[in-house]
């Protein structure tokens, strides 16, 4: 991206569904010029999604210095095998597997709804003590945006996945209360709220909350509704972003792998360069949908965004995998995906993952 400045960002924020999304993952790197990639696994519900903490482990373990891994918790579902351990047992196995941080998912409505558990609920108290004793980073989704919420919002949003404006979801202000509770609790627990904590509607009250709490930051992953509500006000979101310069990180929410919702890297690349023109220039220009207007910052500034602040969170380079923990940790998975008909297609893929591992494995003992 010769056109942009001389920056190479950290993007804080990508999924990868699956194996076959790491060479994928890797062309947007390349495609993109960025410095470093932070693979986040979403939350394990029940006995779905059980291979990702292991692919973004593999996936480290395999590029060295380029790829950041934040694993995630497991909640069993009721009827379903239950897992002995903690959650504060599971953070502290992945933790010592390489992961860089944590990611929780548990914030978001639907995820929130499923769980039945609060945020601040005591079962996640020993948990979020040791993330704060160990200075273990966490990037956590909270709410959603507030039109998901509203009986009239257009038709495509009340018809889609998450239209929360019925079914017993909990009200984004509950949500939020709960999170804010975890913080009071935890004040040295170091969170990056993704998606800027769906308050881009509302300068003040993000500006108070960064202030209320200072060891958050939010990320820029952009949501449907982000941008174009910093492009209603750009001179005071200019100052905020100023301001605020510490406290907000580079992300973009870009996904790799099949079930990526038909993103293409064509896709990726084109978000990366939205998200750029919109940092670095203070043009109008065409953007998801519409017309953006750009913040122009500086580019002391902008180094900060895009990769200083999330050198600061993560730590300034990827900790090395321990492959004989990861090993442990895929082989749990195969073991919870067989008690499952429904994680049947997952085994393979979990079985070629082992496989890699123990071909590094036996590749570090010669």
């Amino acid at each position: 991206m010769s056109d942009f400045m001389e920056i190479q960002p950290s993007d804080c924020h990508v999924h990868v569904w699956g194996l076959d999304g790491v060479p994928d993952l890797m062309e947007i790197v390349s495609a993109s010029g960025l410095r470093s990639v932070t693979i986040l696994s979403a939350a394990l519900m029940g006995d779905k999604s059980l291979n990702q903490n292991c692919v973004g482990l593999l996936a480290k373990a395999l590029h060295p210095g380029t790829i950041y891994s934040f694993g995630c918790l497991w909640h069993p579902r009721t009827g379903t095998v239950q897992d002995p351990l903690s959650y504060e047992e599971q953070a502290r196995g992945l933790i010592e597997a390489g992961c860089d941080g944590m990611k929780m998912l548990e914030g978001k409505p639907t995820e929130r709804k499923a769980l039945e558990e609060p945020l601040d609920s005591p079962d996640y108290d020993a948990y979020y003590a040791y993330l704060e004793t160990q200075d273990i980073p966490v990037l956590y989704h909270v709410a959603d945006p507030e039109t998901f919420w509203d009986p009239d919002a257009p038709k495509e949003i009340r018809e889609g996945p998450w239209f929360y404006g019925g079914g017993g979801y909990p009200s984004k202000e509950q949500i939020y209360r709960e999170m804010e509770h975890v913080l009071e609790k935890f004040p040295k627990l170091r969170v990056v709220f993704a998606h800027f904590y769906f308050l881009s509607a509302d300068p003040d009250r993000a500006a108070a909350f960064l202030e209320k709490y200072p060891n958050t930051s939010l990320d820029l992953t952009p949501g449907g509704e982000m941008y174009w509500n910093f492009s209603k006000d750009p001179e005071r979101w200019r100052q905020f972003f100023i301001k605020y310069q510490d406290r907000i990180l580079f992300g973009t929410d870009n996904m790799a792998g099949s079930g990526a919702y038909e993103m293409t890297k064509d896709d990726a690349v084109a978000k990366i360069r939205g998200m750029r023109t919109f940092l670095e220039t203070n043009r109008t220009f065409q953007w998801l949908g519409g017309q953006q207007h750009g913040l122009g910052l500086e580019p002391n500034v902008l180094s900060k965004i895009y990769c200083g602040n999330f050198g600061r969170f993560a730590g300034r380079a990827p900790k090395a995998v321990d492959v004989a923990r990861t090993i442990d940790q895929c082989q749990r998975a195969i073991e919870l995906a067989r008690t499952s008909p429904e994680q049947d297609e997952i085994i393979p893929e979990l079985e070629v993952i082992e496989g890699k591992l123990r071909g590094l494995q036996r590749a570090k003992a010669t």
